[in-house]
């Protein structure tokens, strides 16, 4: 029992110093009438680095005291949004951070006034994407003691900064990326204006003409065909999105490919345009995987250009894959059986 009274005596010791070191302040829960439109305020975030307190206090005769609410600025001001603001949380969610939260309470003026002084920033922040920050300052005097100013001006810098965010999120927010992930719109190209390229068409084949490069090497090859995949994008942002706009477009180069002369025969020429096609069809399932594929934001570049490399590795895997079957085209009906493979492809494939 000794040990026990021992406890609750020490207890109330520890109480009363702590009672006289912070001064408790406590938010009026009175209505904003102001109810954002725009965005709604998700949580409330302490980011100064002295948080067990909000100011100072200075009573005659008594040492500088500590002000600060019951349970923390933070944890206070994300109560009393929750209770007295009128949200729509179907709209934007919003944190707002306490960048400064800083009072002067003087009661030991020479002239016996009370005065107080404020310094507020809150900033409000999309995920942890800074938006916007707004800073304000005020003081009082009185002859009856300023402590109600701290939590009145509180209350009123919550009010004037959600109503200020708010107009201004309306003007700025569809513009701004706030979305995790990103929409990309991916398509196939079907013109160019270079005039030495030619974009693949099933209504356009190739023609021997088409093939203006020198011949080069001692090989058996009688033909060569250089076709690639080009890759265009741009970007805006909609609703709070990244929209991205790629389009990829399977092109023929004409002075890169080239015939020798006793390789223009159409033989030759239907090889070299399977090739063709076979790099047509893989920016065709490109895409189709694109499009299917949900893009974030910090990473969608890397994971385009990363999904880009790897169908044309795939095509150019494909194509050589193509010419050993067919050693060149000297196996008859492995390149029949191909050619007729590759052009299915191409119809199923939907692009053309």
């Amino acid at each position: 029992m000794k040990v026990y009274f021992f406890f609750v005596a020490f207890f109330c010791s520890l109480s009363a110093t702590i009672g006289q070191d912070i001064k408790i302040l406590s938010l009026k829960q009175e209505h904003i009438a102001y109810a954002p439109k725009n965005f709604y305020v998700s949580d409330v975030v302490d980011d100064r680095k002295v948080k067990d307190s909000v100011g100072f206090l200075r009573n005659k005769g008594q040492k500088k005291t500590k002000l600060n609410f019951r349970d923390g600025a933070a944890q206070t001001l994300k109560l009393f949004i929750a209770r007295n603001v009128t949200q729509d949380k179907s709209k934007q969610p919003v944190i707002m951070h306490i960048s400064k939260l800083d009072f002067i309470v003087k009661n030991d003026n020479p002239d016996n006034s009370s005065s107080a002084s404020a310094e507020v920033s809150f900033a409000f922040y999309a995920g942890d994407r800074k938006l916007l920050e707004m800073t304000g300052a005020g003081s009082q005097t009185s002859d009856t003691g300023s402590l109600t100013f701290v939590e009145a001006y509180v209350r009123k810098a919550v009010e004037n900064d959600i109503t200020k965010f708010d107009e201004w999120w309306g003007k700025n927010g569809a513009k701004i990326p706030t979305a995790a992930t990103v929409k990309v719109n991916a398509t196939i190209g079907k013109t160019t204006t270079k005039t030495d390229c030619i974009v693949y068409s099933i209504h356009r084949p190739l023609e021997i003409h088409d093939f203006t490069g020198s011949p080069t090497g001692e090989g058996m090859e009688l033909a060569s065909t250089m076709s690639a995949i080009s890759m265009q994008s741009g970007g805006q942002t909609k609703n709070g999105q990244i929209v991205i706009d790629v389009v990829f477009t399977p092109y023929f180069s004409k002075p890169s490919s080239w015939f020798k002369e006793q390789g223009k025969n159409p033989r030759v020429l239907a090889h070299e345009q399977t090739h063709f096609s076979i790099m047509a069809i893989k920016a065709c399932e490109l895409v189709a995987k694109i499009n299917a594929t949900v893009f974030q934001k910090d990473s969608y570049d890397k994971q385009i250009e990363e999904l880009f490399r790897q169908y044309v590795n795939a095509a150019n895997e494909e194509e050589a894959m193509f010419d050993e079957e067919t050693n060149h085209n000297t196996i008859a009906d492995k390149e029949k059986a191909w050619e007729r493979k590759v052009n299915d492809k191409v119809k199923a494939a939907g692009c053309y």
